[in-house]
């Protein structure tokens, strides 16, 4: 099985894959996350013997079901995809964001949102970050593009009358933390666009940190003397020491959804995620959980105390006019009412 998984992602099949075996559920779920990492759809997994009710339930239980299958037929071969591609698709203003909205655990207030990038292609549709980033890398675009997505979203916050200073979330990639100058201009697109420096919140892998910690250890402290916020993404997926990590002037960690989304399938995941929070408050960081599906990792991060989540429970990303309409419906979420009730 694990090998028809390799041999699947290699021939980049964008069929649905469910996983079936009675080895358990460790087993069971480390096969899920190695189809996930091959880039497979996988719907899910059963342990057997199982019925044919059962499968069925699960193909239709999917609430992106039907937005997954219309972006796999869309999605471009990374391969297809190049450089002049992408140069033209700033030329053309082709990258837009969505805009995913970030919650506080306990009382369901909108904190902020995540801007998230993605590539309006002529003939492919929208394409995700992990098609065409490569490239920007690659190309030396990463930078620039970086800006854009400070710009435009900056401008989305400024532009729409939320009714709180909403905190806008933007990834930075491991090359731009080799370049203190351009802090220098992430300030002034913030003073151009009008907002604060303290409205944005800066997000860098654990593992881009851990890869040049002494640039890192420059770019976040100059980062942070600027006004901005910082936080470590997908904690606890990368290879950095207790001591890099602590060494890092992070305002914020972010707890990788890998952790997140087998709470209640694993026990061993609610332990990681529990003692990474525990962790991160010890050291003074703010705690975000992503890729939260559903009520029961809410219960879960409830009772360790999480601040924030976000997650397709809350919301799917959304462009700029739908989030600011789905805000405003949501501005006093009232505690008792479930959070995935239809936003329509």
């Amino acid at each position: 099985g694990v090998e028809l998984m390799r041999e699947l992602g290699e021939k980049d099949v964008r069929a649905r894959v469910v996983i079936m075996t009675g080895a358990g559920d460790r087993i069971r779920e480390a096969a899920r996350r190695v189809g996930e990492e091959k880039g497979l759809d996988i719907a899910g997994t059963l342990d057997k013997p199982f019925t044919a009710n059962r499968l069925l339930a699960l193909i239709d239980d999917d609430p992106r079901r039907s937005g997954k299958a219309s972006a796999a037929k869309k999605r471009a071969d990374p391969r297809t995809v190049t450089i002049d591609e992408l140069r033209m698709a700033l030329v053309r203003d082709e990258l837009t964001l969505r805009y995913q909205p970030k919650v506080d655990v306990r009382s369901r207030l909108v904190v902020g949102f995540e801007a998230l990038l993605r590539w309006q292609h002529p003939d492919y549709g929208e394409l995700l970050p992990d098609v065409f980033l490569p490239l920007a890398l690659q190309s030396g675009l990463i930078d620039e593009i970086t800006c854009r997505v400070l710009r435009a979203g900056a401008r989305w916050v400024a532009a729409h009358e939320l009714g709180v200073r909403p905190i806008l979330c933007v990834n930075l990639s491991a090359p731009t933390l080799a370049n203190l100058a351009i802090v220098e201009t992430l300030h002034a697109i913030c003073d151009e666009e009008g907002v604060t420096p303290d409205q944005v919140i800066f997000e860098i892998t654990e593992t881009a940190a851990a890869a040049s910690p002494q640039d890192a250890l420059a770019f976040l402290t100059r980062l942070r003397l600027r006004g901005f916020h910082a936080a470590i993404d997908d904690a606890g997926t990368g290879h950095s020491s207790l001591t890099q990590l602590a060494r890092l002037p992070f305002s914020e960690m972010k707890l990788d959804k890998s952790f997140v989304q087998d709470i209640g399938r694993i026990p061993e995941a609610e332990t990681i995620v529990a003692s990474l929070v525990s962790l991160a408050h010890d050291l003074g960081l703010v705690v975000i959980a992503e890729g939260v599906e559903n009520e029961t990792a809410i219960d879960a991060l409830i009772g360790m105390d999480c601040d924030f989540m976000h997650g397709y429970a809350i919301a799917a990303p959304m462009p700029g006019k739908e989030a600011s309409d789905w805000y405003a419906r949501r501005k006093h979420p009232d505690p008792t009412v479930s959070l995935f009730d239809s936003p329509a």
